[in-house]
């Protein structure tokens, strides 16, 4: 029975490794997004300005 816990907490233990990984990667692709938003805005900023 113990041995059941302890492979079912090794089996949770790794998928929220992978979990963190992908929450991760999505936080980063947000950055990422936010940023080149910034720069199209900034781009439509300058072009509009003259």
């Amino acid at each position: 029975m113990e041995d059941q816990i302890k492979e079912k907490m090794t089996e949770m233990t790794i998928q929220i490794n992978q979990h963190e990984k992908i929450i991760s990667q999505l936080v980063t692709m947000i950055a990422s997004t936010n940023q080149q938003l910034i720069n199209l805005s900034l781009i439509h900023h300058q072009s509009t300005k003259y």
